[in-house]
């Protein structure tokens, strides 16, 4: 991605966070006004997406992989080919006819061999002839590329990312130093990825959504549809602004600034958050979540601008780094609650 249009790239990739997040909000939705018993259904669903996302990222993300693998399907389908052709060449060998273009006068006089015996006789009247060996041909073709790239790709690609990387001179403390930045080369990139972790961390409060609308608004009427439909309203409100945000960032005006935004929407996030100890109604926390969604946009699109924008040029450890960063979302994902579960617990008896 050119460096003028990182905030244009990474606003497209929040857009599709976000609607993919609506879609699972808009399905939990449904599924909750159809009635309880649907949860397990939904739960199915659930399982279903992450292992067809977890096959297309494996055969596509893992670049080395994936090509090796094309190239291996590849060698298969013209192997088949080169099969064909010869089973081909057996089958008019067979019943007694000749390619026009190798075709001699000796051979154009000859005829069908004659079986020796009976069973040799009904072997050859058994084969398919015509349009039915051509569909058996296109059927066997179609099974054997669909057992190629739906089972013998993923596996061998899962395999190359899973399995192989232990059979080499791997150990214990290499793995241990993925998961670290050297601060020092990287500081920049290191601040990032630490404000990430408390970013996602603060964002964890969504968790007790459920029991604020239940305990603090008094919404006893299906409080779970109600969290639900809040859901929807803020994915939506960061839809419509992702995007113009990382537009915006990478025009001339701002001269690809990332750092204003990011001031901005954590200040509206701040403020949002905090106005949660004083409404009373539905109504303003709608108005709150629609503020805070349009605020959680415009931060999805300027983090992962800001992180692409703070790693070095030419740095062949770009793809540990920006793993590193990923795992700060999921552990301040996880942090949050661990941390503000207690406190709830200890301070909000009232």
């Amino acid at each position: 991605v050119p460096s003028a249009q990182t905030g244009l790239a990474n606003g497209i990739l929040a857009l599709e966070l976000v609607l993919g997040s609506l879609f699972g909000f808009g399905l939990f939705h449904l599924l909750m006004v159809m009635g309880e018993n649907m949860i397990q259904a939904m739960y199915g669903l659930y399982i279903c997406t992450v292992v067809l996302a977890a096959i297309a990222t494996g055969t596509h993300a893992h670049q080395a992989d994936a090509t090796l693998a094309r190239e291996r399907m590849d060698l298969r389908v013209e192997r088949l080919r080169q099969d064909e052709a010869a089973e081909d060449e057996t089958g008019d060998t067979e019943t007694g006819t000749t390619h026009p273009k190798t075709a001699t006068t000796a051979t154009m006089t000859t005829t069908a061999t004659v079986p020796h015996n009976r069973r040799d006789y009904l072997k050859q009247q058994q084969k398919p002839k015509g349009p039915l060996k051509r569909w058996r041909r296109a059927a066997r073709k179609a099974v054997l590329k669909a057992r190629h790239v739906l089972v013998l790709t993923p596996t061998l690609v899962l395999k190359a990312m899973l399995v192989d990387p232990f059979y080499q001179t791997l150990n214990w403390s290499d793995v241990l130093e993925s998961y670290t930045i050297d601060t020092e080369q990287y500081h920049d990139f290191f601040i990032v990825t630490v404000s990430r972790l408390f970013y996602y961390s603060g964002m964890s409060i969504q968790t007790f959504f459920l029991y604020y609308v239940h305990d603090v608004l008094h919404v006893t009427e299906n409080p779970e549809a109600v969290v639900a439909t809040l859901a929807i309203l803020g994915q939506a409100s960061a839809a419509i602004t992702c995007y113009p945000v990382g537009v915006l960032s990478d025009s001339s005006w701002m001269n690809g600034q990332r750092r204003p935004f990011v001031y901005l929407a954590c200040a509206i996030l701040f403020g949002a958050s905090l106005s949660l100890v004083f409404i009373s109604n539905l109504q303003q926390m709608t108005k709150v979540i629609l503020t805070l969604g349009a605020a959680n946009g415009m931060y999805l699109t300027m983090d992962t601008s800001l992180a692409v924008d703070m790693l070095p040029p030419g740095v062949e450890d770009s793809a540990q780094l920006l793993g590193v960063w990923g795992v700060a979302a999921f552990l301040g994902s996880a942090l949050g609650p661990m941390i503000g579960g207690p406190l709830l617990y200890i301070f909000g008896g009232g």
